[in-house]
């Protein structure tokens, strides 16, 4: 069930919100039907093309396994010469961690 508040531009959803959820191993080019990149196999490389998304969109990474770490890296890439806060990649190395970006349409934020 869901209800459009025009006057007040709200939106109330009755019942929880499902999100797309993509299992991720060794290698990913994440997509705009991406929301949750569930990484099963690590390390892993995702790469992320702003390009491809709308400005706005927010995607989730989660290391599913808990194995990330300094040595066993799941690397996220920026495209060509986007960057992921200032960077050409960014990481997650700590067991169960997550990072939840969102792009302007031409880079990546870490939020």
């Amino acid at each position: 069930n869901f209800l459009y508040d025009a006057a007040n531009n709200r939106l109330t959803v009755a019942g929880g919100l499902i999100h797309n959820r993509t299992s991720v191993t060794t290698s990913h080019t994440a997509s705009i039907s991406d929301y949750i990149l569930g990484v099963t196999t690590v390390p892993a490389n995702i790469l992320f093309d702003a390009t491809t998304f709308v400005t706005g969109q927010v995607v989730v990474v989660k290391d599913e396994t808990g194995n990330a770490s300094s040595v066993n890296l799941i690397s996220l890439n920026a495209s060509g010469s986007q960057t992921i806060d200032g960077n050409n990649s960014a990481y997650i190395e700590s067991p169960y961690g997550s990072v939840l970006l969102y792009t302007d349409g031409a880079d990546w934020f870490v939020y």
